[in-house]
């Protein structure tokens, strides 16, 4: 007579289900067909090696674990998809999966796993950020891209599903998730992964313009989304605001303010409204408020290129400082002269220095010997004086030549790069 035993042994060497399926129902009379074909249905491997141990389980006691009425099989199939995929690493020392004597073993052993793989990968990634149930990680550094591949692979709070082609059950369709092009986006700047609950999200990438939900071709990134991450965001405002928003991120535009003693690359706000300047911002190169319903410049702006205010109902500059600024025809020309006297100042003190630090000849012709670094600082301030008295004269200018002179800075400040 065989033995249930002997009939289970010999189930490794039938490839078809269906078959295996009937030799079961033999070794284990107690089981129904309807109950194997659901545990097939539960195993994620191409031949179904965990469809003997399942079956085992439930004729023992008709559950295999957990809770009174067992686990749910979603749950199995997520459990038997992670100890598959562990049982690839080098470092998984329980590969053997016949020697659980019940489920519960296999559950301790692939979280007990799964946990120092995030204690080992998740170590590199910062939390910046957290905002109710989110959590901001940054990423940055080539040698990093471990980390950027767990959080694309592991942990994923609604992953992509098993049919989409793009992606495996229980990780994104990310193309972070394989090392080579982890390293690519870390080349070219920090990456951001948002966590909701501690699992993967969404991820964004300022410097490639992207921003994506963990599965990028089910949807994308919107309005709803932008309002629900602003706050959580608001540390790497100025790299947003540095990009321009362009790309997946324009949903974002408008809706992070950026902070007082902000600085960021470059600005257009060119026809928007609603938008506020914050104290004290540094914009490196152009900042363009061309036609937006700004009235009033922010104390302490600085502009390193180009500041365009035409169109717009700013009338004074207050303590702005820019390279170049663009504005309407009828703006007052005391404010361009101010602007051209700030800007100009700091390279007037470095040829003053670099002239008396030198050998060199007035303008009435007499010549004057090098003083030290430190006398011309000290000669400075009086220059200073000089050079405020004469452009604040040709505020009001009296005479053709300082007409001329006003027309030509006018000129100077209106030119168009």
């Amino acid at each position: 007579m065989i033995t249930s035993e002997q009939i289970v042994a010999g189930l490794i060497d039938i490839p078809l289900q269906e078959d295996r399926i009937d030799r079961l129902m033999q070794a284990f009379p107690n089981l129904t067909r309807e109950q194997l074909d659901a545990l097939a249905s539960y195993d994620p491997t191409p031949h179904k090696r965990f469809l003997v141990w399942l079956a085992k389980l439930l004729a023992r006691d008709q559950r295999i674990g957990g809770p009174p009425d067992g686990v749910g099989g979603s749950v199995i199939a997520s459990y038997l998809s992670d100890f598959q995929k562990f049982t690839a690493m080098p470092d998984f020392a329980d590969k053997d999966f016949t020697r659980f004597d019940n489920w519960e073993d296999l559950e301790d052993a692939v979280n007990a796993y799964e946990g120092k793989q995030h204690e080992k990968n998740v170590g590199s990634g910062k939390i910046i950020n957290t905002f109710g149930p989110l959590s901001l990680v940054k990423i940055e550094g080539v040698n990093n891209y471990q980390t950027l591949v767990w959080y694309s692979s592991n942990n994923v709070h609604n992953p992509v599903p098993p049919c989409n082609n793009e992606g495996k059950e229980g990780q994104t369709n990310w193309c972070t998730r394989f090392p080579d092009r982890s390293q690519g986006y870390l080349k070219q700047g920090p990456f951001y992964i948002i966590l909701y609950n501690g699992k993967t999200y969404m991820a964004l990438h300022p410097a490639s313009y992207q921003w994506k939900h963990v599965d990028q071709h089910r949807s994308q990134p919107a309005a709803r989304d932008a309002a629900e991450i602003s706050e959580l965001i608001q540390p790497i405002a100025n790299e947003l605001y540095a990009v321009n928003f362009a790309g997946d991120l324009q949903p974002l535009f408008g809706m992070i303010p950026l902070a007082d003693g902000s600085t960021v690359e470059s600005l257009d706000w060119a026809y928007t409204t609603g938008k506020k300047i914050p104290n004290n911002l540094t914009v490196n190169r152009k900042f363009i408020l061309r036609g937006s319903d700004i009235t009033e410049l922010a104390p302490g702006l600085k502009v390193g290129e180009w500041l365009d205010i035409r169109e717009t109902g700013i009338k004074s500059l207050g303590d702005a400082k820019a390279t170049t600024l663009a504005v309407d025809k009828d703006f007052p020309s005391g404010e361009i002269l101010r602007l051209v006297y700030r800007m100009r100042l700091p390279q007037m003190k470095d040829t003053f220095i670099a002239q008396r630090t030198t050998n060199w000849v007035d303008r009435k012709g007499v010549r004057h010997a090098a003083v030290t670094p430190e006398e011309a600082e000290d000669a400075w301030p009086k220059m200073q004086d000089e050079l405020r008295n004469f452009y604040v004269r040709l505020l009001n200018p009296s005479t053709e030549k300082e007409m001329t002179m006003v027309s030509s800075l006018y000129k100077e400040v209106l030119k168009e790069h």
